[in-house]
């Protein structure tokens, strides 16, 4: 746990990578949109990403089956599965920070040109979400 992972462990992730960024095609297929913010990153991140994004929540109990399935999916070892595990409760405190970005003035100014929604309005959303993610993890660790 205490070494970088080697560049043939990365894979492409997302980062905002769940169901709102993605659209099935006629035949099925899943496509993932929006990778704006993109990297190759240790799948630990990938994995964890999927269900702190607050877009669309993913309920924890699949985290195992997920795992699983991106296991198969980019031939994880051990360790690989090991940090998706282990990493999770980190990237949830890393996206209740993202949560609370309206409170910085560069990406409050942003919002405020892109939406019609009362500034006090969403700061108290997003204090309702932050708080809320925050209780999750505490009764996570608990």
């Amino acid at each position: 746990m205490n070494k970088p992972i080697g560049a043939d462990e990365r894979c492409l992730s997302p980062s905002d990578f769940g169901f709102h960024n993605a659209l099935v095609d006629d035949k099925g297929h899943l496509a993932f949109l929006d990778f704006e913010y993109a990297g190759l990153d240790d799948p630990a991140k990938l994995v964890s990403d999927f269900f702190c994004q607050p877009e669309i929540p993913v309920p924890l109990a699949y985290h195992a089956h997920f795992i699983d399935r991106m296991a198969q999916g980019l031939a994880l070892d051990a360790a690989a599965i090991a940090r998706c595990r282990l990493l999770l409760n980190g990237y949830r405190v890393k996206w209740t920070c993202i949560i609370l970005n309206d409170f910085v003035p560069l990406d409050s100014a942003r919002r405020a040109f892109a939406s019609e929604a009362d500034r006090a309005t969403r700061y108290l959303d997003q204090l309702a979400k932050a708080n809320a993610s925050m209780a999750e993890i505490e009764a996570a660790i608990s």
